[in-house]
């Protein structure tokens, strides 16, 4: 069975939106680092509309390098219902985008990357989808912009665990990778899975489950398509 992994970026005040504009200067070889290992660990992306839109604007043109090569090369899954040139290696999800994308991670591969948080992520995380979600923190207050899952009710991570790797703890003022695992068997307590809470909810030691990431537990706001 696949992993479906994501990566954002996310500024301290929570924006996610124009990460080229208050992300460059934090673009640097440990952050390249950090991005070509999930590159190297997937072998499929699954974007939705928007993400694949800006992608694809800009990528196909693009080459030289291992990343780039792999990325433009790799087979695309896009969440979209009015997209009809999908010429970038890539095919549309077709019907219950919660299903398709379920049938996907059920077959033989790599992992599943999937770069930006939107609309698409209330489906993922409603159906307990998401195994990782890399979270990209920058030094940066952004003011105004998209935020992260903004209009998606209150969640909870029981156990959550934050795993960041040694390198990326100690980077002065550069941004920092922020790593949440899902777990398939949520334990009875939650607890708030906020900015504000840098420590473990529960025990983290050898052995243990790895934490899941959010589910709701009470009514969530309307949202528009995610597709």
């Amino acid at each position: 069975m696949r992993k479906l992994v994501e990566s954002t970026f996310v500024t301290l005040d929570g924006v996610i939106g124009d990460p080229q504009v208050w992300g460059v200067p934090y673009w640097d070889a440990q952050h390249r680092e950090y991005a070509t290992g999930l590159m190297e660990s997937a072998d499929a992306l699954v974007p939705g509309r928007e993400t694949y839109e800006n992608f694809a604007a800009a990528r196909p043109g693009r080459s030289g390098d291992p990343y780039t090569d792999k990325i433009n090369a790799m087979p695309k899954h896009v969440a979209t219902r009015t997209l009809s040139d999908l010429s970038w290696n890539a095919t549309p999800l077709a019907g219950d985008v919660g299903d398709a994308v379920a049938a996907l991670k059920q077959e033989d591969g790599g992992d599943l990357l999937k770069f930006g948080t939107g609309e698409l992520d209330q489906t993922l995380l409603a159906r307990g989808l998401l195994d990782e979600l890399h979270l990209w923190v920058f030094p940066v207050i952004a003011g105004k912009g998209d935020r992260l899952l903004d209009g998606r009710g209150r969640h909870h991570a029981p156990e959550a665990r934050r795993h960041a790797p040694p390198r990326q703890r100690d980077r002065g003022a550069g941004a920092r990778a922020d790593r949440w695992l899902r777990s398939t068997s949520p334990p009875s307590r939650p607890c708030a899975w906020s900015p504000r809470r840098r420590t473990p909810c529960a025990s983290s030691r050898p052995g243990s489950r790895a934490a899941p990431l959010p589910h709701d537990t009470g009514t969530r706001a309307g949202t528009r398509s995610s597709r």
